[in-house]
């Protein structure tokens, strides 16, 4: 049997609505956990660096660890939202686990890979310019 060439305004629309839901979950799946992460660091370094009295650190680690992380569910799920209801089903469930996984890599993966990298080195470190992690 010979196959037949069918042009692209033949094709099945669901199909490349398929592929296009797939591309926004790719880009939602990449784009969540790196602005959580942003979020994160940034916060540390405040937090880090800071002068302030102890009183205002502990409020603001409160307020941006708890109003932070809602505040980034809420505006996502806000932008997933306006989405026609076929995409807000399928991408909608990555605005909930991006920034899940955000912080499990903050606290879980990197420390893992840190203290398997200085587990190579005696107690002095690793060697003046090797410190890449």
């Amino acid at each position: 049997m010979a196959q037949t060439f069918s042009p692209p305004e033949d094709r099945n629309p669901s199909t490349v609505s398929d592929v296009l839901a797939w591309i926004g979950r790719f880009i939602l799946a990449i784009a969540i956990p790196l602005i959580a992460f942003l979020v994160i660091y940034y916060g540390f370094i405040f937090l880090r660096d800071s002068d302030a009295p102890r009183w205002v650190i502990a409020g603001v680690a409160i307020i941006w660890g708890v109003g932070g992380v809602a505040l980034l569910y809420w505006v996502f799920n806000g932008l997933v939202e306006r989405l026609p209801d076929e995409w807000t089903g399928r991408l909608q469930p990555f605005v909930f686990v991006g920034p899940a996984i955000a912080i499990l890599i903050w606290y879980l993966t990197l420390p893992v890979f840190r203290t398997f990298w200085l587990s190579l080195f005696w107690r002095d470190g690793p060697p003046r310019g090797a410190n890449i992690i």
